[in-house]
């Protein structure tokens, strides 16, 4: 009987190990890649350096001459980090990564249609998709040059607002940008804003094509408005600072702890609806204040919280109980014996 039990259980033990491996299993199995082909256009061709970038990030395909691909395609292992968009700009000595065969059009630096493509395309983010990536060109002569404005939050890559994109032709760049609309919550940082951009006082808002030919982007910076309320507790007719509450936006909240004293920037209470630190008066009669008029013990509890009866303390109460119990308990005692002797004659 024990024998049959002990392969139950050893056969139910098997059976959960087999279940549990089965997500490993099935992930080692799956080794699930993603394609990203690169299209050349109707004028746009890949070079060699661009093939062998690629290879870095998974097996490369190709079509088309040497140096002159027409197409690229590289199956890179989920997960993986997506390759930066092919630079339109040639190195010294060398060829740009993508160019275009026709004297007459040129490559939009950064400017990609993506077809079909169920997440958009960020380098460096996680590979989870199929890609199909197409550049845009210009007309030489008549070149519109596409650009992007970030709204970051200070030092994150959190967007406090979306990012807009515009088009201007090459011979406006760089272009002074102008100072945005408010942003509710959010307060402009121009000095971050200018560091970010790698711009000074002098140099203003400018925004201009970058050498490696890679979109223009310009990114403005934002702090976030903290709203501070101050509540007070009143003691002995005086205001004493309790403490801060912070809101910051979304609802969070961050109580700060009483020292005494009141935070930076907490909002001003009016005069005459609340009293201040050694406001207003308060008649004697009405409302005791600090160092007033005495109050006889007998009728005014002190700090400590229960009523009692002056000069009588709590020990002394509960000695007295104690005591009155240990007697009870002598008589009972007594008594019992009493009865037992009794019961023997």
């Amino acid at each position: 009987m024990r024998k049959a039990f002990a392969k139950r259980l050893a056969a139910m033990l098997l059976a959960l190990c087999v279940l549990a491996s089965l997500p490993i299993a099935t992930a080692f199995a799956d080794g699930k890649t993603f394609t990203v082909t690169f299209y050349g256009g109707e004028y746009g061709v890949y070079s060699q350096a661009f093939v062998e970038r690629m290879q870095k990030s998974g097996t490369v395909s190709t079509t088309g001459a040497e140096n002159s691909y027409t197409s690229v395609t590289v199956e890179i292992p989920a997960g993986t980090k997506l390759p930066a968009l092919p630079s339109t700009t040639a190195e010294e000595g060398g060829v740009a990564e993508l160019r275009s065969i026709s004297e007459e059009y040129g490559v939009m630096p950064g400017s990609f249609v993506e077809a079909g493509n169920t997440k958009p395309y960020v380098a460096d983010d996680p590979c989870m998709s199929n890609y199909s990536m197409t550049p845009t060109f210009y007309l030489a002569g008549d070149t519109d040059i596409q650009y992007a404005v970030r709204f970051l939050l200070n030092g994150t890559e959190t967007e406090v607002a979306a990012t807009q994109f515009g088009k201007a032709p090459a011979t406006a760049f760089p272009m002074t940008l102008a100072v945005p609309a408010g942003i509710a919550e959010y307060t402009l940082d121009m000095a971050a804003t200018l560091t970010a951009n790698g711009l000074t006082e002098a140099d203003g808002l400018k925004l201009a094509i970058p050498a490696d030919g890679t979109m223009p982007t310009f990114t403005f910076c934002y702090t976030q408005i903290v709203h501070v309320t101050t509540t007070t507790e009143y003691v002995d007719g005086d205001v004493v600072v309790n403490y801060n509450d912070v809101n910051l936006v979304g609802g969070a909240g961050v109580v700060g702890g009483g020292d005494g004293g009141a935070g930076d920037g907490g909002e001003e209470i009016p005069d005459e609806e609340t009293p201040q630190a050694g406001g207003e008066d308060i008649p004697d009669e009405s409302t005791p204040q600090a160092g007033g008029e005495e109050i006889p013990d007998e009728s005014t509890p002190e700090a400590g919280g229960e009523t009692a009866q002056a000069g009588v303390s709590m020990p002394m109460v509960i000695g007295g109980v104690v005591g009155l119990l240990a007697i009870l308990l002598i008589v009972l005692v007594a008594l019992r014996k009493r009865k037992g002797g009794q019961e023997e004659e």
